[in-house]
């Protein structure tokens, strides 16, 4: 990368668009160009970068933030020739023995785990509450995280989508979450069958916190699957289930987006779930994003022939 690419005109831009400066978004991106400057010139001047460089440039906490400048940012560049395993050691700060490679090296030691995903390894993971775990390195981490789902009606979730001054849903999202094939676990209780909502509600209003569940959620993408080549959504599901991941309850989508409010600008993850069909009888399942500064609740089409980037991500629960 050239020293006058567009990373030296950072002033500039800050000027440009100083009327966002209380933003936080826009706070968030110029310190990540900052700090990205003075990492350049800490290798233009033969420094060693310490554990908080490292852990920024190979984004083990979050993505840079690149105002859209994409390759101009040099983090290739960077990375490019470094000593791998020895960034490994100082940017997690562990020695060889703490970093795992495979699930019989997982122990109460570990605090990386590298390799590749196998039956049940999730059960280690967790059970080791392992928080740094990738099939290669660098690449997409996968994250492993619980969600409580509260005993709720869908009109409750539509209602709390609705409200909710930072999540929008888009038409198709809205169409899914009215549908009969959209279910909560108050639907799907025993005794609840051939209930009115009015019932339901009642039997939620009587035994709050009752029906409430927990799941242990895993998101990967479908490289991290073992997938080379794009996969449908019954090859992705066929693997996961040899991992000993279920698909969702319907309800997970719009709970964990509604829970997720940190999620990394223009991410996107998958629900993986018994497809939904809607009103002209196509197939759906829940997706959700980040749009710039927007959190969306969306939609992805499914047909079988339909196939999925080996880079897309999806959300499992860990069988119970």
């Amino acid at each position: 990368m050239k020293i006058d690419s567009p990373l030296t005109n950072i002033q500039g831009y800050l000027d440009e668009f100083k009327g966002f400066a209380s933003n936080e978004e826009f706070i968030k991106r110029t310190e990540d160009l900052r700090r990205l400057i003075g990492i350049h010139q800490k290798v233009k001047e033969g420094l060693e970068l310490d554990s908080k460089d490292l852990r920024f440039l190979y984004q083990v906490d979050s993505p840079i933030d690149d105002f859209d400048f994409g390759e101009d940012l040099g983090v290739a560049d960077l990375l490019n020739g470094r000593d791998k395993e020895k960034d490994i050691l100082n940017l997690f700060e562990c020695e060889k023995s703490q970093i795992a490679r495979s699930k019989d090296q997982i122990n109460e030691s570990t605090k990386i785990y590298i390799g590749p995903v196998s039956k049940d390894i999730f059960e280690s993971l967790k059970k080791f509450k392992i928080d740094y775990i990738y099939t290669s390195f660098p690449g997409s981490r996968i994250k492993i995280q619980d969600l409580e789902v509260e005993s709720e009606t869908k009109s409750a979730i539509r209602s709390q989508l609705e409200t909710s001054v930072d999540i929008q849903s888009s038409g198709y999202a809205k169409e899914l979450l009215g549908v009969e094939g959209f279910t909560t676990v108050v639907d799907r209780t025993s005794g609840s069958v051939g209930l009115t909502q009015e019932d339901k509600d009642l039997l939620i209003k009587e035994h709050p916190g009752a029906l409430n569940r927990n799941y242990t959620l895993v998101t990967l993408s479908t490289e991290d699957l073992g997938f080379s080549n794009a996969p449908t959504l019954k090859e992705i599901y066929e693997k996961a289930k040899t991992l000993g991941l279920e698909l969702c309850p319907s309800e997970l989508g719009p709970k964990f987006r509604l829970k997720l409010k940190d999620q990394a600008r223009n991410d996107l993850v998958y629900v993986g779930m018994e497809p939904i069909t809607d009103q002209p009888g196509d197939p759906h399942i829940f997706s959700i994003a980040r749009h710039e500064d927007e959190l969306w609740l969306d939609d992805a089409w499914t047909r079988d022939t339909y196939k999925f980037d080996t880079k897309a991500k999806f959300i499992f629960s860990l069988s119970r």
